[in-house]
């Protein structure tokens, strides 16, 4: 025996079990390309699990790495893929492939969804400031009736008739055709029309209220922005002291039986305690028909953040669960196969007096998948009253594959409160169902291709093209 041999032999363990191996502090799930934030630039990106979250990690050239927080609940996040389903195509598309995502939009033939609402700014003038605006409206233009003729004309063509459209902007309500843009929408063949407003000419314009129900119909909503019940809130949402304002745009609204749906913009450190009393006061006011939670996207005059400590779809949910004692509860809320499941999730429940009951606790939804309609819109036709009323019925088995048909319907945005009275009109002193939607949209750090490819909300413009929500205040508003 040689003496190497011999002090070989001597060692107490192998020469490579002195160096210990240290295993990633994460778990890789999946490639995607995103955009840097520094330069806009595409970029590659992967999605990873680390510490129950979902992070997204990618990578610049000339600026780095960069990570941000895409959900806080990685066990949602996950059970929701299975939710994934094809995409239903457009009528046509506008714009053909030629430099690559997200540089084609319009919506080109790589876009993997149809857009089943459609939002037309109708002017880029607002009469507040707010430091969250996502279009960072501060201009002069207003649309002409022509102008927003040919939008609506371009989304039938892309669409075909029925459909939601959303007025939008700037603040529409302060065009000084906003009556006959009005009776535009309502006139054309659509399933619903909402109009986004901060509701400021509702509350200071009575009269205003009183003309919009002299010419509307049961497919007009209200979409106002509604984000907690404090002065407070509202200084640092919206630029100034707004809780009066919107509670009396409500009150005036409601009193002309017009619907409305709150949004709410939830940001870090100013309005988290109040999501729980956003939903109370929801499923307890009659015509209130939702809410649609936003977390803060931070895109137009937002401005910066730490990317791994923003509001997520499923810490809001949580939040729901928590604030209001298990109302809902997390297992309650279902990703919308229409969009990328990532993106927006919702639930929807029947109010009877005081008893809240969230539709998926008595339907187990897991083997119907493929029967959802893909669309975010739900149909208002009286079949939803037959259906949501039949849950609760002795006669109705609740995995009935119609049942579950029928509820898939009423899923999405904007779905219909009111029970029908007797005439087929709305009669909103009889609404007795609730949904809640959780939208969360991208902005220049959590960008990903793949679910910008299937977003199924769109900007629908007079020359013809449709561009996805996303990618369109990121690198097309304002001339970009």
């Amino acid at each position: 025996m040689t003496e190497s041999t011999s002090k070989l032999q001597r060692r107490e363990q192998p020469l490579w079990f002195e160096k210990q191996r240290k295993r990633r502090d994460a778990i890789f799930l999946e490639t995607t390309r995103s955009l840097c934030s520094t330069c806009l630039a595409v970029i590659d990106a992967k999605i990873l699990m680390r510490n129950s979250q979902i992070i997204l990690r990618k990578w610049c050239r000339d600026h780095g790495f960069e990570e941000v927080l895409i959900h806080s609940d990685a066990d949602w996040y996950l059970r929701a893929a299975k939710y994934n389903r094809p995409g239903d195509l457009p009528l046509r598309f506008s714009t053909k492939v030629k430099d690559g995502c997200p540089f084609d939009c319009g919506l080109c033939p790589e876009h993997e969804q149809h857009l089943c609402l459609g939002l037309i700014d109708i002017t880029n003038a607002c009469n507040i400031q707010c430091p969250t605006c996502y279009a960072d409206s501060r201009g002069t233009d207003y649309l002409t009736l022509a102008q927003v003729q040919k939008a609506l004309d371009t989304y039938f063509t892309i669409e075909g008739q029925g459909g939601v459209i959303q007025y939008s902007g700037g603040e529409p309500t302060i065009h000084p055709q906003f009556i006959e843009i009005l009776k535009l929408g309502i006139q054309a063949p659509l399933d619903s029309l909402m109009v986004n407003t901060n509701g400021i000419a509702f509350a200071d314009n009575p009269d205003l209220v009183k003309q919009i129900k002299d010419i509307s119909d049961d497919k007009l909503e209200i979409y106002l922005q509604f984000d907690g019940f404090s002065d407070e809130v509202y200084q640092k949402l919206r630029g100034a002291k707004l809780y009066r304002k919107k509670m009396q745009a409500l009150e005036n609204l409601l009193k002309y039986e017009i619907p409305v749906n709150f949004a709410s913009t939830i940001k870090r450190n100013v309005n988290e305690d109040q999501i729980g009393a956003l939903v109370d006061f929801g499923v307890h006011t009659s015509g209130i028909r939702g809410i649609h939670f936003q977390p803060a996207a931070y895109v137009g005059r937002f401005g910066s953040l730490d990317p791994l400590n923003r509001v997520t779809n499923t810490e809001i949910i949580h939040a729901i669960e928590d604030q209001t004692e298990g109302m809902f509860r997390m297992n309650d809320f279902l990703p919308l196969p229409c969009s990328h499941p990532s993106q927006i999730a919702l639930t929807y429940a029947y109010i009877q007096g005081k008893k809240v009951k969230p539709i998926p606790r008595f339907i187990d939804i897991e083997p119907y998948l493929d029967q959802f309609t893909n669309t975010i819109y739900a149909d208002p036709r009286p079949i939803y009253k037959r259906a949501v009323e039949g849950l609760w019925s002795a006669g109705t088995s609740f995995n009935s594959l119609k049942t579950l048909y029928d509820f898939s319907c009423v899923c999405g945005l904007p779905v219909k409160k009111e029970f029908f009275s007797s005439n087929g009109r709305a009669k909103i002193a009889n609404e007795n169902a609730f949904r809640i939607i959780l939208i969360q949209f991208q902005d220049k750090y959590n960008w990903d291709m793949k679910v910008a490819r299937k977003s199924c909300i769109g900007f629908i413009q007079p020359d013809g093209k449709a561009i996805p929500f996303d990618t369109y205040n990121l690198l097309y508003r304002n001339g970009g």
